[in-house]
C-alpha cells in the first residue's frame, strides 16, 4: 500500500488482512512455541512457584552460570528464555543454544532451571530493548527477569550500563521484578566467578575484577582449545 493510501485512512485497511499462503505454516509455528510456553509458565503459576527468566544470546560459560545461580537464589525454578528470531551475523544459532543449555541443565542443574524459549524479533536497542525484554517476560506471566551489563547490545553502541540505568527510572511502572547487576567477573582474590559487587574484594577495588569475554570464549571454540571460564565438559561435549 502506498504512504498516501495509510495516511489517508490510517490502519483501516489492515482489517482482516490475511498472510500470503508460504508464511502460514512459519506462523503457526511462531504461535505453538509461544503458546506452550506460556502453558508452562501458567501451569507453574497455579502451583505458587516464582519464576524467574534469563535472556541469553551466547554459549554459556562461567559468568552466565553464577547470573543463573544468582537468579536461581530469588525464584523456585528459572528458564533460560532466549529471543529466538532473526539476528544479527555472529549469533549463535537458536539450535546450537537448544544443545548446550540442556546439556547443562541435564547434568548440572536438574529441574530448577528449564530451556524455553520465546520467539521474537531482536533489535539490539540495549536500555530500551531491555524494558522491551521486561515487558515481554511481563506478559508471558514471569516472576522476575535479570538484566546486566550491555544488555541486548552491539557493538558497544552503549555504555555497559545503560540498561540497568534505563530499568532503575521505570520499575515502579513495571509489574515484573527486574534483579539488576553489573555483571559477572573473574575475581583474582576470590579466585572464582562473581558478580560485581557481591564478593568483598569488588566492594573495595575493582582491579582485583578480570573481565570473561564472550568473543574470546568464542575464539577458543572455533579452535577447539579449552577456555578456562567455561566447563571443560560442555566444551568438549560441543567439540
Amino acid at each position: 500500500m502506498s504512504a498516501e493510501i495509510f495516511f489517508k485512512y490510517g490502519n483501516i485497511f489492515c482489517v482482516g488482512a490475511e498472510p500470503q499462503k508460504k508464511y502460514k505454516k512459519i506462523i503457526r509455528s511462531i504461535i505453538k512455541v509461544n503458546s506452550n510456553l506460556i502453558k508452562k509458565i501458567k501451569r507453574l503459576n497455579k502451583k505458587n512457584k516464582i519464576i524467574g527468566a534469563i535472556q541469553v544470546r551466547n554459549i554459556p560459560h562461567y559468568g552466565h552460570e553464577i547470573i543463573i545461580k544468582k537468579l536461581l537464589k530469588n525464584c523456585d525454578i528459572v528458564f533460560i528464555n532466549p529471543v529466538i528470531g532473526p539476528k544479527k551475523k555472529g549469533d549463535v544459532r537458536p539450535l546450537v543454544l537448544n544443545k548446550v543449555f540442556n546439556f547443562l541443565i541435564n547434568n548440572y542443574y536438574n529441574k530448577r532451571v528449564i530451556y524455553s524459549p520465546v520467539i521474537a524479533n531482536m533489535f539490539y536497542a540495549g536500555p530500551r530493548e531491555a524494558i522491551h525484554h521486561s515487558l515481554i517476560r511481563q506478559q508471558l506471566g514471569f516472576s522476575k527477569f535479570i538484566v546486566g551489563r550491555d544488555h541486548a547490545g552491539s557493538n558497544s553502541v552503549y555504555k555497559p550500563l545503560d540498561s540497568i540505568n534505563l530499568l532503575s527510572l521505570y520499575k515502579s511502572k513495571l509489574k515484573i521484578k527486574v534483579i539488576r547487576h553489573q555483571g559477572s567477573y573473574y575475581c583474582i582474590k576470590c579466585k572464582k566467578t562473581v558478580i560485581k559487587g557481591d564478593c568483598d574484594h569488588s566492594k573495595k577495588n575493582y582491579n582485583y575484577l578480570k573481565s570473561i569475554s564472550g568473543t574470546e570464549f568464542r575464539e577458543y571454540l572455533k579452535k577447539k582449545k579449552i577456555f578456562k571460564f567455561a566447563r571443560p565438559k560442555l566444551q568438549k561435549y560441543i567439540y
